[in-house]
């Protein structure tokens, strides 16, 4: 899990085009801080193809789509301030962008084998 977020994780005062180039930023930052092992700019556009990241209130949170848990090597947040906007999706104009790799590997991996153990118990009941 995200033990602190610090002035480290925090990028003020960003500049960008479009959001190709935000997505560009937050990929770069993902590979150069170890969060993921190989260069996730497609993910994070392929993501953004499937439905938009945009929360409203000027908020986006581009993360990485299901199909690239394989490329996460750990858990990291990072928090970009565009203080003249981006716009994001047609009319939704973002000004902060809040880039997020959650590795749920340790969450449910104890989950599985909780459930199965569980499950062998119940069956042994039931024999």
């Amino acid at each position: 899990m995200i033990d602190t977020i610090t002035q480290d994780n925090l990028h003020l005062s960003c500049r960008a085009k479009n959001k190709a180039e935000v997505l560009a930023m937050i990929g770069a930052d993902f590979k150069s801080r170890g969060y993921v092992s190989e260069d996730c700019v497609a993910f994070l556009a392929e993501r953004e193809r499937q439905v938009s990241t945009f929360l409203g209130n000027g908020i986006t949170l581009p993360h990485l789509p299901k199909s690239a848990t394989s490329i996460i090597v750990k858990t990291g947040v990072e928090i970009y301030q565009f203080p003249d906007g981006v716009i994001w999706d047609r009319n939704n104009v973002m000004f902060i962008a809040i880039g997020v790799i959650h590795d749920l590997t340790p969450v449910i991996s104890p989950t599985i084998g909780f459930a199965h153990q569980h499950r062998c118990q119940h069956n042994k009941k039931d024999n």
